[in-house]
């Protein structure tokens, strides 16, 4: 039986395991490409990828014919390091990345307030669903909202668990709320 202070962690996956160091989670190529896949043509020709971590998805970005300006504040062997996207004006009018889900809002102030040509995030799907950011959601709303259709498995241990949609901002994107679901891309074309 689950105790009352282990069911929130079970219910989203957790199961009491260690965390990455400092929140780490790769994000699968599968989210990236759902997105690109569905508005690359609003994607300016460089991207800065401001948490870029191993690179995965800066590389992903460049197969998409992007330049990248990949920087993270933590060294994990890639990028420009102890860059903090939340000090720094924005290095490209465009911006696509997977920030630290608990300083995510803080990421959405930044890059709106800066009135970027496009800025993506990969957010949990319940991120709305709190009190707390009506604020910051009747400031920035998003123009944009793309729920992925399929779990991703940050962990790799192929039981995904996360549900992500990306929330979209920015000059390129047409004006008013839009909401598009997103299908899983087939991989194998990148085989």
């Amino acid at each position: 039986m689950i105790s009352t202070n282990n069911l929130g962690v079970a219910m989203v996956g957790g199961g009491g395991k260690k965390r990455p160091h400092d929140d780490h989670y790769a994000t699968p190529d599968t989210a990236l490409f759902a997105l690109l896949f569905a508005v690359d043509h609003m994607v300016g020709r460089v991207v800065h990828e401001p948490c870029c971590g191993d690179g995965r998805m800066a590389k992903a970005i460049e197969a998409f014919g992007h330049e990248v300006i990949a920087t993270n504040l933590i060294d994990r062997g890639y990028g420009i390091t102890g860059q903090d996207f939340l000090k720094h004006p924005i290095q490209a009018p465009s911006i696509i990345s997977n920030p630290p889900f608990a300083i995510a809002a803080d990421f959405i102030a930044h890059g709106c307030s800066q009135n970027p040509d496009f800025f993506a995030l990969l957010l949990k799907q319940t991120f709305w669903n709190a009190a707390k950011r009506i604020d910051l959601w009747e400031t920035y709303p998003p123009r944009l909202i793309l729920p992925l259709t399929f779990r991703l498995d940050f962990t790799g241990e192929g039981a995904p668990t996360m549900d992500c949609m990306w929330n979209v901002w920015g000059n390129r994107v047409p004006p008013g709320f839009n909401m598009q679901l997103l299908r899983k891309p087939d991989m194998g074309i990148f085989a």
